[in-house]
């Protein structure tokens, strides 16, 4: 009999590391209820409530219709001219629960954007579209290789990550950029044979550097033991 046949299948995460497992103060959090003035135009509530937890002076983000954070909110920040805040409850939050697991990991991935910004002058955070954050030095610094109208930046694609269980988890990815000064018809005449897959606009620095341009980005996966041990002491 092959041996094979007994195996069951799974499944297998790459660059992937627990950092440790919440504890009770971790999972506690204080809710509230938006109340607006006049109601958001349907679609638009929960852009409007995400707003809101830049307004707060402490770090929050949207669990549905509703607002959580580590931190009380100070009564100073309740209300604006638009809306106003009411506390519901100051519970623990279930991992096992996919909506309140989710909302935690937007609050540890929100405390460690933070942290890295306040920690680092020299690099930037970047929210990726497909979730998680960018971590880079911008500028000619952060340049790793460059040729003839064109520059590679690397950094690093972080998230965080939670498990029914508890536990946290980082995730972290090389994270290449490739840059031109060009404009998209320039690229293409000279060369024609490297498309561009992703364009954004270009602008310039008070320097008179370029800081956005034309663009494919290149995610690829290895191992970062000195990023991870970095990493994860903004996550205690």
């Amino acid at each position: 009999m092959n041996p094979l046949t007994k195996l069951e299948q799974t499944s297998v995460v790459l660059n992937r590391y627990l950092v440790r497992p919440l504890e009770e103060r971790d999972l506690t959090i204080h809710e509230y209820q938006c109340h607006f003035d006049q109601l958001p135009q349907q679609g638009d509530e929960q852009r409007a409530i995400s707003s809101i937890c830049y307004k707060l002076g402490v770090t929050a983000v949207r669990l549905g219709s509703r607002i959580i954070t580590r931190e009380e909110v100070s009564p100073t920040k309740m209300r604006s001219d638009d809306w106003k805040l009411s506390k519901i409850a100051t519970r623990k939050l279930d991992c096992s629960n996919t909506y309140e697991r989710k909302a935690l990991e937007s609050l540890e991935r929100r405390v460690l954007e933070q942290r890295l910004k306040n920690s680092f002058n020299k690099t930037e955070i970047e929210r990726d579209s497909e979730g998680g954050l960018i971590w880079w030095i911008t500028g000619h610094e952060g340049a790793e290789k460059c040729g003839d109208g064109w520059e590679v930046h690397r950094g690093r694609r972080i998230d965080v990550v939670i498990d029914s269980d508890g536990n946290l988890y980082l995730e972290i990815d090389i994270h290449h950029r490739f840059y031109t000064p060009w404009t998209l018809h320039q690229w293409l005449e000279e060369y024609p044979d490297i498309p561009i897959s992703y364009v954004r606009n270009t602008y310039k620095d008070k320097n008179n550097n370029y800081i956005r341009a034309p663009l494919f980005i290149q995610n690829m996966r290895t191992k970062h033991k000195n990023s991870i041990a970095l990493l994860s002491t903004f996550l205690y």
